[in-house]
């Protein structure tokens, strides 16, 4: 599963897996730190949803 921070000091949107290797990171300005929650909040949706209608995701 990705994990999306928002890294105040560098001023970015960080993704990490779950080993905590960065994957992607995106310059963005402080206001877009609610973005990391949203998508981390989407994700978790995303995988109840899926569970819900049978599908299982092997990586949990």
């Amino acid at each position: 599963m990705t994990t999306w921070t928002y890294a105040y000091a560098s001023g970015r949107l960080e993704a990490r897996n779950q080993a905590g290797v960065l994957l992607l990171a995106l310059q963005a300005e402080p206001l877009w730190a609610p973005l990391a929650d949203l998508f981390n909040v989407n994700q978790q949706l995303s995988r109840l949803l899926l569970r819900h209608y049978g599908y299982v995701d092997a990586r949990t």
